[in-house]
């Protein structure tokens, strides 16, 4: 394959990256980096589509169980004016039945 020279202005971090490649020269290892996010890309975009996925469908059961959690909270409120309700009446009625009883 023929080599072709260019020029790149790379900051220090980008250097600091490619110097970590595998390769005997910055050029090969500037080359198998190019390479590998080449080979990985596709790879890579099916994972963040499957994690996206998996976000999406713990959102909806995130949601599902906080409507659940709401009708019980609705649930529990309302029992509890029931029971308050019956109380009240237990007492009246054992106001009642005491002053029967006298």
């Amino acid at each position: 394959m023929a080599k072709e020279v260019r020029s790149l202005r790379l900051s220090e971090e980008t250097v600091a990256l490619i110097e970590k490649q595998d390769g005997s020269s910055f050029t090969d290892k500037f080359e198998n980096l190019v390479q590998k996010c080449v080979r990985e890309l596709p790879q890579k975009q099916r994972e963040l589509k499957a994690v996206q996925q998996q976000i999406s469908r713990e959102r909806n059961n995130l949601e599902y169980i906080r409507k659940q959690q709401s009708a019980l909270e609705s649930n529990i409120r309302s029992l509890n004016y029931t029971l308050q309700n019956a109380e009240s009446q237990a007492t009246r009625v054992a106001k009642a039945l005491a002053a029967l009883m006298v």
